[in-house]
């Protein structure tokens, strides 16, 4: 069962690059990110920023950085103190069993793309539903979407999740959500019984899908006001963070409506 919505998130050509390429900006060694701001190289300052030395951090460093950079810079550190960050390390992977952006439009906050895979991957082991989230640049071609349903139905197929599982894809280029609730879900979905034809024909698909978006969607909206509210004047937090708060307020909302009995 096809869910197609449309969320506003980061579009491409808003992202933020990883934290490797702009390395090199205001003389820092793009290779090796070494350029030492009062004896600290750039990934202890990321460290030594969400300890209690975090703020002489930052007033040592910031000063230093362009505009661009004490933007993104403060947002992530705003956004990993309110997860509870812990260590961050290297930037993140592309790719773990439950997510796919290989094509990196979350924000490269080190171990949040790893935190994000222990809750999927726990529900999993709990629940035997797999829960997938996949991030693409580009939308389905016009032949491949003609027909209502068959673009998901076919990845969720290659993804082994169209019976028992669920397929989130993110398309950038149109900043749309699209959701695949496996067949033997969707009642559960609804929280009624009936098969997918009943469901959708009575709306109950449509209603708890546009309950579950709302609910995203606004908790997305409070955390990115959060964000905006730590940082100085009229300082935005990058949108690339917007996108990062609905996939997890949609993983949150989709693992708690498959955690009820």
């Amino acid at each position: 069962m096809l869910l197609a919505v449309k969320m506003t998130g980061s579009r491409r050509g808003t992202r933020s690059p990883p934290l490797q390429r702009f390395a090199g900006e205001n003389g820092m060694d793009g290779a090796h990110g070494a350029k030492h701001v009062g004896g600290m190289n750039a990934f202890t300052w990321w460290h030594d920023a969400i300890s209690r030395r975090g703020t002489q951090a930052a007033q040592r460093f910031l000063p230093v950085a362009s505009s661009r950079m004490k933007t993104r810079i403060l947002s992530w550190l705003v956004l990993g103190c309110l997860a509870g960050a812990g260590a961050w390390a290297a930037p993140l992977p592309g790719r773990t069993p439950h997510i796919d952006d290989t094509v990196h439009l979350l924000p490269p906050i080190p171990g949040d793309q790893d935190a994000l895979e222990a809750k999927l991957a726990e529900f999993e082991a709990r629940s035997g539903i797999k829960i997938l989230v996949e991030f693409r640049e580009r939308s389905p071609a016009a032949d491949e979407d003609k027909v209502p349903g068959a673009y998901m139905r076919a990845l969720s197929g290659r993804e082994g999740t169209l019976q028992r599982g669920v397929l989130v894809v993110y398309f950038a280029a149109d900043s749309d959500w699209r959701i695949w609730i496996g067949d033997e879900l969707t009642a559960r979905f609804a929280g009624k019984p009936g098969t997918v034809p009943q469901l959708t024909a009575s709306g109950a698909i449509h209603e708890v899908k546009e309950a579950l978006l709302t609910a995203a969607s606004e908790r997305a909206d409070a955390g990115f006001a959060a964000l905006k509210k730590n940082l100085p004047g009229d300082e935005m937090p990058s949108p690339d963070l917007k996108l990062r708060l609905q996939a997890e307020a949609l993983i949150d909302g989709l693992i708690a409506k498959f955690s009820r009995k």
